[in-house]
């Protein structure tokens, strides 16, 4: 979404002005995107963390969009996000008092898009998904109309391409070690 985002300038307000002619190329454009990093997968996940920015223009561009909010405590979010070490042009990512300010602005912005699109976004904690894989996993599946595969347990099996600050994660099985971490740092 971000690259239709940077068509749309000044972004968001110019996807008010834009006529509902041009949505359709930029579907097409992002469809596109997506079948050169999905190599014919049948699905694929968008999963980067500031999709949350862009979830009023994903809603237009695809109205049947399904949107699986991943939420987890705040405390071992900031954490998670302090420890990445990510890139400087992530400002907010650097400082946990600018951290805890970013994601009390992501809370705010969630709650309205929730109130525009409540039925079509998943809350889905982080904290069940590692306590019990498999229950999270058949209402993830459920909810995105996907049939249950056992196989989804197996994930860290898999060798497909995995473009994330956290593949190596993605190797492993379901660990729980992540939850509560922030009492480390208490």
């Amino acid at each position: 979404p971000r690259l239709v985002a940077a068509e749309l300038q000044p972004y968001p307000e110019a996807a008010a002005q834009a006529s509902a002619a041009q949505w359709p190329s930029w579907a097409a454009r992002y469809r596109e995107q997506l079948s050169l990093v999905g190599q014919g997968a049948a699905q694929v996940t968008d999963k980067r963390p500031d999709n949350f920015l862009h979830i009023g223009l994903i809603k237009t561009l695809f109205p049947q969009a399904r949107i699986v909010h991943t939420t987890r405590l705040a405390a071992d979010n900031a954490l998670s996000i302090f420890f990445l070490h990510l890139d400087p042009a992530m400002a907010y990512a650097t400082d946990l008092e600018d951290i805890a300010h970013y994601m009390g602005q992501y809370r705010r912005l969630m709650a309205h898009w929730r109130a525009c699109y409540g039925d079509d976004i998943l809350e889905f904690p982080y904290d069940d998904f590692v306590q019990d894989p498999r229950s999270a996993s058949q209402r993830l599946l459920a909810f995105c109309g996907l049939p249950w595969d056992e196989a989804c347990l197996n994930f860290h099996e898999l060798r497909n391409m995995v473009r994330t600050a956290s593949a190596w994660q993605v190797r492993r099985p379901v660990f729980t070690s992540s939850s509560g971490r922030w009492k480390h740092y208490r």
